[in-house]
């Protein structure tokens, strides 16, 4: 917290609450915050589906806000671990299970980002310059090339392997459930 606030100015800070609308600014807080929970724990139940076919909402959703706050509250996300295990005790499922499908949600976030990165790589503005000139980069076995030129090279692969995944997810889970 303190590398965050040391260089903070509390004097922009402090006007710029007073010049913002608090009554959008709770709503939109409230909505984010329930709403991001919300969604992964529907997400969760999704996946912890084929242990048990009925979880309870209030169990989903308190035991990833608990999740959270004690990510934020100590090192190590711990928070990760309290999470499912917190649920499994709560709901009854074996915790190995429930700890397999955090982690396979927070493979699911990374290859989200990678996607999302993938996806801003292709699009990058074609103007992107310094001092006039297009920026370069040495890519191995390749030499100097412009920079985004590479980033939607890497985009693109990084789409198409995504994709791939997904391809190969969907076939996988269509065998299984035969």
């Amino acid at each position: 917290i303190y590398l965050f606030v040391r260089n903070l100015d509390f004097g922009k800070v402090r006007e710029g609450l007073e010049s913002a609308s608090i009554p959008l600014l709770v709503t939109a807080i409230v909505i984010g915050y329930f709403g991001h929970l919300s969604l992964r724990s529907l997400r969760w139940a999704t996946m912890l589906h084929p242990m048990k076919r009925r979880i309870s909402f209030y169990n989903l959703f308190s035991t990833t806000a608990i999740g959270y706050a004690v990510s934020w509250l100590t090192p190590g996300r711990i928070g990760e671990v309290v999470r499912p295990v917190l649920l499994g005790r709560r709901e009854d499922i074996a915790v190995a299970g429930v700890l397999g499908t955090a982690a396979i949600e927070r493979v699911l976030d990374a290859a989200t980002i990678a996607v999302l990165a993938a996806a801003a790589a292709v699009a990058a503005p074609l103007w992107w310059r310094v001092n006039g000139a297009p920026m370069t980069v040495s890519v191995p076995f390749v030499g100097q090339e412009g920079i985004v030129r590479v980033l939607t090279w890497l985009g693109a692969i990084g789409l198409a392997g995504s994709a791939a995944g997904l391809f190969v997810q969907l076939w996988c889970f269509a065998t299984l459930n035969k």
